[in-house]
């Protein structure tokens, strides 16, 4: 009778959940990967990731040639600083860009290229798969900090690893302190980027000393060809003039511009971007400008 009522006790009592930690650093697996960016802009197909539309290539972004050139010089030589601070609104290409800087970090072809190489192990390998990289956003790392002051200082003191922080924002004015020192003595490569630069305090900002890079989004222009390239892979049909509202409706947000191009191969009757779709999935406002403007005009405001 005693073992039955233990035995009941154990089944009601409430459920924990345990955070399996990676063997390697004590890092709770299920933050290995995330991606924070599911949201917003038309339907997603189901048979394509965030991730898997992301260039893999600095050659392959849109926009920021600038910024771009910088990059490739650096990584031409074989270095990339290893403190990169990024920051622009959404959809400009600051994670995506992250995500090629620390690629180039693992390469193994490094110098003369200007760029990842694409045909060696680490660059075949997915970044996720790499127990040497860590990608967080700054709301889950802050929901997790005791882990952090467990090992971030040492995954910041190993010169092989990388570390990523997206929307740096979220950190609380307390934690972004606790970086100050942090990355100062650091060895790893370390990548922060964010939406709102003001959010940051000015002496976390100035660790990253020359290597801070501002992204802004695309012209209408890039991102309409862009997506008219992307439409040709994609055997769907649309008009230039078409794309271009949609790069003016999704004011140059490259996710957001993209998804359309997928969503339209999923669901554009016989492939062809009409004026009916454009009403569909970009509202009836949107379409009636398309329909209503003579296209002459239209590209001019554009």
């Amino acid at each position: 009778m005693r073992k039955r009522k233990q035995l009941n006790r154990r089944m009601f009592l409430p459920k924990t959940v345990s955070l399996r930690a990676d063997p390697s650093v004590g890092k709770p697996t299920e933050h290995r990967r995330h991606d924070s960016r599911n949201e917003g802009g038309p339907c997603m197909p189901q048979s394509q990731s965030l991730d898997s539309r992301r260039p893999l290539f600095l050659r392959q972004l849109v926009g920021n040639r600038s910024v771009i050139q910088r990059l490739s010089e650096q990584m031409r030589r074989g270095t990339v600083p290893n403190r990169v601070f990024l920051f622009g609104p959404t959809g400009a290409g600051k994670t995506t860009l992250a995500r090629i800087l620390i690629r180039h970090f693992f390469c193994h072809n490094r110098v003369g290229i200007g760029d990842v190489c694409g045909k060696c192990d680490a660059c075949r390998k997915d970044l996720g798969d790499f127990v040497e990289c860590e990608q967080w956003t700054a709301a889950r790392l802050e929901q997790n900090w005791g882990w952090w002051e467990s090992n971030g200082r040492s995954i910041l003191a190993r010169p092989n690893w990388a570390f990523f922080l997206d929307e740096t924002q979220d950190l609380s004015e307390l934690h972004q302190k606790d970086y100050y020192d942090q990355l100062e003595s650091a060895r790893a490569m370390v990548v922060f980027a964010t939406t709102h630069r003001n959010a940051l305090k000015d002496a976390l900002i100035n660790r990253f000393g020359a290597n801070i890079y501002e992204l802004r989004r695309p012209t209408i222009e890039e991102v309409t060809d862009h997506i008219h390239v992307l439409c040709v892979e994609l055997k769907v049909e649309a008009r230039k003039d078409r794309l271009a509202l949609v790069a003016q409706h999704y004011r140059c947000d490259l996710r957001k511009c993209v998804d359309f191009a997928f969503t339209a191969a999923d669901q554009a009757p016989n492939g062809v971007v009409t004026d009916e779709f454009l009403e569909a999935v970009l509202g009836t406002e949107r379409a009636d400008v398309a329909n209503t403007t003579p296209r002459s005009k239209r590209l001019a405001k554009l």
